[in-house]
């Protein structure tokens, strides 16, 4: 076996099984996001080569939007749905941002608790995430799998 490491700097990272559309097997994805005084990155690569009779997940480096009443805001956790494609991200300030795995795209963002959430995980129940926040709050978030295409179609104007 070869064993192989590299460095990366970040806030938040996750690891996610993904099945590209045409591939035989799963990829093994790497996300993670940074915010340095440029602003914020989302990176989205392929871990280790591709399996035999895939193609390789093509890198994907995206911009992430902080509000300006949050300017000193960073990622803190991220969870990976392999059912739906989908990266959830956790900022210090309590904003969940919702990403297409397969092409980075921003499709949801809004402040979910006013207090820092610091610890999330895959909850199977609901094909989404749990956390809890410094008061003790429990947080579930899911997708609404019956309105998540028309709200990506409608208010997002992209039919893919």
């Amino acid at each position: 076996a070869v064993v192989s490491t590299q460095s990366t700097g970040g806030h938040a990272a996750a690891f996610v099984p993904f099945k590209l559309e045409g591939n035989k097997s799963q990829s093994n994805i790497f996300a993670f996001a940074v915010r340095n005084q440029t602003g914020g990155k989302l990176h989205i690569i392929e871990v280790g080569s591709p399996a035999e009779g895939n193609s390789s997940f093509t890198k994907k480096t995206v911009d992430v939007f902080f509000p300006a009443e949050a300017p000193n805001d960073f990622p803190v956790a991220m969870q990976g749905s392999k059912d739906h494609g989908l990266l959830y991200m956790i900022t210090k300030y309590g904003y969940i941002h919702l990403y297409d795995l397969e092409s980075g795209t921003c499709i949801y963002m809004n402040r979910i608790s006013g207090d820092t959430i610091f610890v999330t995980a895959l909850h199977e129940a609901s094909n989404g995430i749990i956390g809890v926040n410094r008061k003790g709050q429990v947080l579930s978030v899911s997708i609404d799998e019956e309105n998540i295409v028309p709200y990506i179609t409608n208010q997002l104007k992209n039919p893919e």
